[in-house]
């Protein structure tokens, strides 16, 4: 029997360039999967810095049907900005795209000063209530290709030594986790299982996790896919 695996979110389910691919939660949770007997094919739809907006324009072209999906986003759809309005997609990517983004990034350095911020403003790349109305799309979509697919959405990992912006990222994780109650989707909560493990074991730098880190996730993933493990971690 073969296990369909679909995976959308951000750098921490593509994994690091700095890695090798496979090593990354998605790929680590479809071993746990084929140890536990069959197979299972993955799509990775992953993408480093990308948001729930991405996930929206990645789910259309998804054509085959999944049995298990994971979605995880946040890192990105939380990181306050100026001028946050202005926002060039990471997908689909052309060399135009990348062009504008380099501009952009260049000007909003130019913003960085506190007092310019004031006058031209800040915010979150997506608000809280578009964020949640994308990942309903994302998982709707997947669902009317596959009724019966088993839904895990996976808390985004905290940032190493930056406070306030891992209190941005808990409010998107709230709302990944009041989507989950309201669909009846599985909820792993990351932040609360990486808190019980040394952070120098698990991080590669202050935002990726690494092989040892993306295994401990994806064993006990597996155990919430698998029905072993509550499903609010």
């Amino acid at each position: 029997m073969t296990t369909r695996l679909l995976a959308f979110g951000d750098c921490n389910t593509l994994g690091s360039e700095q890695l090798p691919p496979g090593e990354c939660v998605p790929a680590k949770l479809a071993d746990r999967l084929r140890a536990a007997g069959g197979e299972v094919v993955l799509d990775n739809q992953g993408g480093t810095m990308n948001c729930s907006r991405e996930g929206v324009a990645r789910v259309r072209r998804v054509s085959e049907a999944a049995d298990v999906v994971l979605l995880n986003y946040g890192l990105v759809d939380s990181w306050v900005t100026s001028v946050p309005w202005l926002h060039v997609a990471y997908f689909p990517d052309n060399p135009l795209r990348k062009q504008a983004r380099k501009l952009l990034k260049s000007v909003k350095r130019r913003l960085r000063s506190p007092a310019v911020r004031r006058v031209v403003g800040e915010g979150v790349v997506v608000r809280p209530q578009e964020f949640a109305a994308n990942v309903r799309r994302v998982v709707d979509a997947v669902r009317a290709k596959s009724p019966g697919c088993r839904v895990v959405l996976w808390g985004t990992v905290p940032v190493r030594g930056d406070a306030d912006r891992n209190a941005s990222i808990a409010g998107y994780d709230a709302v990944l986790r009041d989507v989950a109650a309201e669909k009846g989707y599985l909820w792993f909560d990351t932040r609360a299982f990486l808190a019980n493990l040394p952070e120098e074991t698990v991080y590669l730098d202050n935002v990726h996790l690494n092989p040892e880190g993306a295994s401990r996730v994806a064993d006990a993933m597996a155990e919430v896919v698998e029905g072993r493990r509550a499903a609010a971690a």
